[in-house]
């Protein structure tokens, strides 16, 4: 099993190195799958132990790539859902992206076109949230190959030569190989042969340079039907028969079963019926275990789905059980803390002199307080001696609790300098006094007040 080679080769010991295995496995998601497979594993259960969430995610992505790559869909969408759902725990935008256009990718493959746009839908606005351009061109592209698969060569062309050009500038070779193979096996479709050809010789030649074996897997194959539809057997046939043997070497039964059909016909074309025949029976056979395969991806997929919605309802409901009891201990604490100001302001209330107090020594007034908080900044003071009636109405600094509590000092201080009076005291004496005191009262000096 290549986890096991691997891993007798990779020692982790840090999150660091983890991010560094997936790293490096990642590159090999084209080129070498298998061994992507093995090393992903090895950062997988690291991961696990340590419970590294980022880890897993990426993880997950690369084997659910390479498995795609190879034509495994029902090993491949397990793990991109499981990684979607770890980068968006993270937050990943990007990452998920990633991830919903490859299970759109599957979904292609599969023909199941609505669902396919939807996750490519998906992916793109996950992708313009981490402004991740290469992301949106490569989901363009996806979407230019259903159209491809819909029979609408013209349009899947013009979609693809604008990704094209975006990639080549990008200088994703791989990229720029996979969809000058698209762009070419359009114009085949659309019988522009010399376009065809054109573009297709250049997918094979950068596929070659990479040892990207799924390009020149696909390459030969579409290049081998060029050559058939044009009349050029012996040469199809030479072109196919090396495809085949790439997709074998990649385990890309799907590439491998068309061309045991295009195989098929050559051989008929050219009078080698029982060539045809045996071609035919192996088209025949790996097609009855892909639909088989196809079938099960699909209801692994939909059970994938229902089980993750499950999960994030249930995440759901826990968020909202949580925040409902948080919302119970504010609510408790603010009644508290509402019940303890409203203490505040009857203590407030009876500092302020009363109306039969009042009554006793003026006839015509009126009192207006009305404060801005449950307890005010401001208050109104009365007194008197010998005769004389002292009265004030003061306008603290500030509302709410910390005004309150100025206004309690003034009053203290007012009651002070009553307190303190003499004979002769005049009201700019008495003002003059109950600033002194109220300095005191809050250490404050005369310039700080100022």
């Amino acid at each position: 099993m290549p986890a096991a080679r691997f891993q007798e080769e990779v020692e982790i010991n840090s999150l660091e190195e983890i991010d560094q295995v997936n790293a490096e496995a990642w590159v090999m998601r084209r080129s070498d799958p298998r061994r992507l497979i093995g090393l992903a594993l090895i950062a997988r259960d690291k991961s696990l132990e340590k419970g590294y969430k980022k880890g897993l995610a990426y993880s997950y992505r690369s084997t659910g790539v390479a498995y795609l790559t190879m034509g495994q869909y029902q090993l491949a969408l397990p793990d991109l859902l499981k990684s979607k759902a770890y980068f968006l725990e993270l937050n990943d935008y990007k990452g998920a992206s990633s991830a919903l256009r490859n299970i759109g990718n599957i979904y292609t493959q599969l023909s199941v076109f609505e669902k396919a746009e939807h996750y490519y839908l998906v992916a793109v606005e996950y992708a313009e949230k981490s402004r991740d351009s290469k992301a949106i061109t490569y989901v363009r592209t996806n979407l230019g190959l259903i159209e491809q698969l819909k029979g609408n060569y013209m349009k899947a062309i013009s979609i693809m030569e604008g990704s094209l050009l975006a990639m080549r500038e990008n200088g994703d070779e791989y990229a720029v190989s996979e969809i000058l193979f698209n762009i070419g096996n359009n114009y085949l479709s659309a019988n522009d042969i010399d376009s065809a050809k054109k573009y297709l010789d250049e997918a094979l030649e950068i596929a070659n340079k990479l040892n990207y074996l799924k390009g020149i897997a696909q390459s030969y194959v579409t290049l081998g039907q060029l050559y058939f539809k044009t009349g050029f057997n012996d040469k199809a046939l030479n072109l196919m028969k090396h495809g085949v043997a790439s997709a074998l070497e990649l385990n890309e039964k799907r590439i491998a079963a068309e061309t045991y059909k295009l195989l098929s016909k050559v051989h008929k074309k050219m009078g080698n019926l029982v060539k045809a025949l045996e071609c035919m029976e192996m088209h025949d056979e790996m097609k009855s275990k892909l639909q088989l395969s196809d079938t099960k991806s699909l209801l692994d997929s939909l059970q994938g789905e229902i089980d993750l919605e499950k999960s994030e309802k249930k995440t759901l409901e826990n968020k909202n059980k949580e925040l409902e009891f948080a919302y119970a201990v504010i609510k408790d604490k603010n009644k508290d803390i509402t019940d303890s100001i409203k203490y505040a302001r009857h203590i407030q209330n009876a500092l302020l002199p009363p109306a039969d107090f009042l009554n006793n020594y003026i006839n015509d007034y009126f009192i207006f307080y009305q404060s801005k908080e449950i307890v005010s900044g401001d208050l109104y003071w009365f007194n008197q001696r010998n005769g004389l009636v002292y009265f004030a109405v003061i306008d603290c600094t500030g509302h709410g609790v910390p005004g309150a509590f100025i206004s309690i000092v003034a009053h203290n201080t007012l009651e002070q300098t009553f307190r303190e009076l003499t004979e002769g005291t005049n009201a700019a004496d008495f003002v003059n006094r109950s600033a002194q005191l109220f300095n005191e009262y809050i250490r404050q000096t005369y310039e700080d007040s100022t």
